[in-house]
């Protein structure tokens, strides 16, 4: 089973991006973004849209994000994560996600943040362990990884680490 998002249509329009098209519209950079369902304090589910960030380590919450939406977390685990933006601090914790893909909840990694940020990524790790994820024209495709998808991709890992066919650069 597959689940498609359109992406959210967004323009740049910083100064320099205007100054280069000769245009007031900017750079047209449409945005992956889909819904979680996560568990907050009580029990109940809270809905957030998440920005799809390969370049994140995991989800990035932050911590007034957290708090409008009941979710729990602590400040007991201090650390940092790469996004795509860079490296940004804060506290590390789980999320229970409930999947309607998947029908099942899971346990994901998640960095609490303090910095105000105007939205909430989803990163690699939790996520892609368990969906295949895809862009084809303007939509973001999401499917679940069976047991034999998840095998597959695990050896896929170790087999390519074994034979260092992973280049730091490879031109497209």
């Amino acid at each position: 089973m597959r689940r498609r998002w359109d992406f959210v249509k967004r323009q740049v329009r910083a100064g320099s991006a205007l100054r280069l098209t000769g245009s007031p519209v900017g750079i047209d950079c449409p945005r992956p973004e889909l819904r979680l369902t996560l568990r907050r304090r009580d029990g109940t589910l809270a809905p957030l849209t998440f920005v799809l960030d390969t370049g994140a380590d995991h989800l990035v919450i932050p911590m007034r994000s957290a708090d409008i939406a009941q979710l729990p977390y602590t400040r007991e685990f201090p650390g940092t994560a790469e996004t795509q933006g860079g490296k940004i601090a804060g506290y590390y914790g789980w999320v229970t996600v409930w999947s309607h893909l998947a029908g099942k909840e899971f346990r994901w990694p998640c960095l609490f943040t303090a910095e105000e940020r105007d939205r909430l990524l989803l990163g690699r790790a939790g996520f892609l362990n368990e969906f295949g994820v895809t862009l084809v024209d303007d939509q973001l495709v999401v499917f679940r990884l069976g047991p034999v998808g998840r095998l597959l991709e695990q050896l896929r890992r170790r087999w390519h680490k074994a034979t260092a066919r992973v280049k730091p650069w490879d031109p497209l």
